[in-house]
């Protein structure tokens, strides 16, 4: 996931918006998480200035067992 954060002169993140996305629901809350962040600011000539940052959050992919594990979601074998 890529997003564009325009970050203020102190540092607090002004607007953000999504360059490439996953899903809806992650891509909020990985806008809601950014949103508590805080910067370093650029400076230009010693002075701290507003400016866009770029910001990458990698997702990997997560793979799921198709049938459960066993002892998991079945009813034990008796025994005999």
């Amino acid at each position: 996931m890529i997003l564009r954060v325009l970050v203020s002169h102190t540092g607090i993140p002004l607007d953000i918006r999504i360059e490439r996305g996953v899903r809806s629901d992650i891509n909020d809350a990985a806008i809601e998480a950014v949103r508590h962040w805080r910067f370093e600011p650029a400076t230009k000539k010693g002075q701290p200035v507003r400016t866009f940052t770029t910001v990458r959050i990698p997702f990997e992919g997560v793979q799921f067992a198709r049938t459960p594990l066993p002892g998991f979601g079945t009813a034990p074998t008796p025994k005999r």
